[in-house]
């Protein structure tokens, strides 16, 4: 639970960096809007992200795992499509968004974990 909840809170601030840094990610709300935010994008991630990967296998295994970065730009419109409260431009800024995402929330949870 303690591990779910320090990944949440790591998503969360991570879309917090990507709306910051990039003008095409725009979130409007307080903090527990990127908290909810975080919770629609981890269980996108969770349910149709590894469906996905599973069926993007072979295309992965053939690109050497570029295709990862596709398939989390995709999750990451998808996110945007079921948020109100997150509007991204198109899918170059998703693409750049869920790169942000994933190397903050990835730093941020080691950092978090670790003390």
């Amino acid at each position: 639970m303690t591990r779910a909840l320090i990944r949440l809170v790591a998503v969360a601030a991570a879309v917090w960096v990507a709306a910051a840094i990039l003008p095409g990610v725009h979130v409007k709300g307080d903090v527990f809007t990127y908290l909810g935010i975080a919770l629609t994008f981890s269980l996108v991630n969770l349910i149709i992200g590894n469906l996905v990967r599973l069926l993007t296998m072979p295309i992965t295994l053939v690109t050497f795992g570029i295709s990862l970065f596709f398939v989390n730009a995709a999750m990451f419109l998808l996110t945007d499509h079921w948020s109100d409260s997150l509007t991204i431009d198109g899918f170059w800024w998703a693409f750049a968004g869920a790169l942000i995402v994933s190397v903050v929330s990835s730093v941020i949870s080691r950092v978090l974990r670790a003390k």
